[in-house]
């Protein structure tokens, strides 16, 4: 009876000791956001020591109406050891006038699988540990987050997500608060008032030349 008890203990603490050793979780997160068509700017969620600019407060810019304000990538950050294994990550986003919009159900894209480690993040920084994974690159391609809305103030509230076989998902959103940045769309000018900054223009020039 003694070795029988002996034998469960020994397999109830390697039963214990390979459910401590198996983890995984998300350590670092980013999107890249261009107006315009312009070169992106990287932002970041949370990792400590990088020099990019923190996505929560962020103005992100302003465009006219139909204009371009767009995720052109986004990155998450895992690790896993053990017998843990993450299989998916995931960049969630709802947008809404800032002031009177009520937020929206979040809408959910996909991120690829980038590199097993040794990889370099987005803010440039190299990874060698084993289990160490880099998820980056929208699978949805980019996304413009201004595409039909009308002139006014808006806010895009973020997180990101990380899925695992047995121990996730896991969360990049600031304790449930999420990552909010802000951004504007502006009214495209009448016709008629280009007309007359031309006429303005016209007289100013035609008072320059009467006073020479």
């Amino acid at each position: 009876m003694k070795k029988i008890a002996l034998l469960i203990s020994t397999a109830l603490l390697l039963t214990s000791a390979s459910s401590l050793s198996a983890a995984s979780g998300a350590f670092g997160a980013y999107v890249g956001v261009s107006v315009d068509g312009g070169s992106a700017t990287i932002y970041e969620a949370f990792q400590a020591g990088t020099d990019l600019t923190d996505f929560e407060g962020a103005a992100l810019g302003s465009v006219n109406v139909g204009g371009n304000i767009s995720f052109s990538t986004a990155e998450v950050l895992t690790y896993k050891n053990g017998g843990s294994n993450v299989n998916g990550a995931q960049l969630n986003y709802r947008i809404y006038e800032t002031t009177t919009g009520t937020p929206s159900d979040f809408t959910t894209t996909g991120i690829s699988f980038g590199a097993d480690a040794t990889f370099t993040s987005l803010a440039g920084f190299e990874y060698t540990n084993s289990g160490d994974q880099r998820w980056t690159g929208l699978t949805d391609g980019v996304i413009n987050i201004a595409n039909g809305l009308i002139a006014g103030d808006y806010s895009v509230e973020v997180f990101w997500s990380a899925t695992t076989d047995s121990d996730g998902p896991h969360f990049i959103n600031d304790g449930g608060n999420n990552y909010t940045g802000t951004f504007s769309v502006t009214p495209v000018p009448e016709p008629g008032t280009y007309a007359l900054i031309a006429g303005l223009l016209s007289l100013s020039y035609i008072a320059v030349r009467r006073r020479s």
